[in-house]
């Protein structure tokens, strides 16, 4: 392994603070990188950057360290991840340019998450998490994903975790999601039939996140269309689902 230098930084921010049915719930942004560079202290190989949250539940000690500790082992992971690409890193880099040890990077790979809370109130916690990486080609790829925590109990939740009706609050999720799709332009599927098992499977995989007004899912990027329509967004509305329990 090249030498290489290393660079730190970690910000806390506050965000919000809410207090709901007599809990008062705060979350901190956490930001941190890492820099890794060639031998010549120059050439960047490696970019990792994390930005994540710290969440304050005074009223509920532990279900605090509960959800702060599944945050930082999110965070841990994807920072060891991105370091533990540096030796792929350096041998690709060398063999394509040819050029032994006076071989020079043609790019910088990058690695970014980047945790948001979006809703702190009636007793939950949820985040919308936007995970990049930049290994080459014409551009990077990422995805939209969620996490939503019980403050009052630190446990992370399930859709069926939501409702008294799981199933059909998913069918509801499914149904409203077709429904949503069959207004998009330059989708891969035109009809309800091609629509309904993506769907499925996008409600299947537990990446959804709460908000003040319902339930957002995301497709990935070529799922669904292009890449050039995004990860596609689907705003299920609380008034269209059965016996929500947050």
């Amino acid at each position: 392994m090249k030498l290489y230098t290393s660079l730190t930084i970690f910000l806390l921010l506050a965000v919000s603070a809410l207090s709901a049915a007599g809990q008062t719930a705060s979350c901190l942004e956490t930001q941190r990188e890492d820099h890794i560079f060639a031998a010549n202290g120059t050439d960047e190989l490696v970019k990792c950057y994390s930005k994540s949250a710290i969440v304050r539940l005074p009223d509920d000690p532990d279900a605090e360290a509960a959800i702060n500790a599944a945050l930082t082992e999110a965070e841990v992971r994807m920072m060891e991840q991105c370091r533990g690409t540096l030796p792929d890193q350096e041998d690709a880099q060398k063999q394509i340019t040819g050029q032994g040890d006076g071989w020079r990077p043609l790019f910088t790979l990058e690695m970014r998450s980047e945790l948001t809370p979006q809703r702190i109130s009636g007793g939950v916690i949820s985040f919308e998490t936007v995970d990049y990486m930049f290994s080459g080609g014409a551009h990077g790829m990422y995805g939209v994903s969620g996490r939503t925590f019980d403050t009052r109990t630190g446990k992370e939740l399930t859709l069926a975790d939501l409702s008294d009706r799981p199933a059909l609050l998913r069918e509801e999720c499914v149904t409203e999601m077709v429904r949503q799709g069959l207004k998009l332009e330059n989708l891969w599927f035109t009809t309800a039939e091609e629509l309904r098992p993506m769907m499925e499977a996008i409600a299947d995989r537990e990446s959804w996140y709460l908000t003040d007004e319902g339930i957002v899912f995301h497709s990935d990027p070529y799922e669904l269309a292009p890449y050039s329509e995004g990860a596609l967004e689907f705003l299920v509305p609380y008034g269209q689902l059965p016996e929500m329990k947050y």
